[in-house]
């Protein structure tokens, strides 16, 4: 299997961002009984209730599981288009035409979305949830969040250029 620089870098990213995802699900996993949640709302001394604590661990639990689905099926589809000539479109068809230019356009704006959403909005080393901090402890999870968000970055940022790139070669 022969794979480009740009498939390398992506699937090497990919798979960083994978690893930091699995990282921000077992916090959920491990926080989801009553004692836990009660204890960081104690330690963090959080205005929440023990039900609200849980809506939150469940509803990170559930965006973590759907980014870690699309990560690597996003990868595949990207270097499928790169690797493979399948993708060209029929230019007799609008409506397969139509299809493939609102999914190329999608997938773009999410992810520029997310690299804008992680490089320049809400971000903090102590993360969103204290789950993170006491399940890994208050230093390991900034240094994990340290290593992971340039991958994360690297990874959003380059799926954008490498589609566009296809989607320019395409056409």
């Amino acid at each position: 299997m022969n794979l480009s620089t740009s498939s390398i870098l992506l699937i090497i990213a990919a798979v960083g961002t994978s690893v930091t995802t699995c990282l921000e699900i077992y916090p959920a996993f491990a926080a989801t009984n009553h004692t836990a949640v009660r204890e960081v709302i104690k330690h963090y001394h959080l205005n929440k209730t023990v039900e609200q604590g849980i809506n939150d661990v469940v509803t990170s639990a559930v965006q973590q599981t759907v980014e870690l689905f699309t990560i690597p099926l996003q990868t595949y589809l990207i270097i499928a288009s790169l690797k493979h000539a399948m993708l060209h479109i029929n230019r007799t068809s609008p409506m397969k035409a139509f299809w493939f230019d609102a999914c190329i356009q999608c997938l773009v704006m999410a992810n520029l979305i997310f690299w804008k959403n992680g490089s320049f909005l809400e971000f903090s080393i102590d993360g969103t949830l204290p789950w993170n901090d006491f399940v890994f402890g208050e230093l390991v999870w900034p240094g994990l969040v340290q290593f992971a968000l340039p991958l994360s970055l690297f990874f959003r940022y380059h799926s954008v250029h490498v589609i566009v790139e296809t989607y320019v070669e395409l056409w």
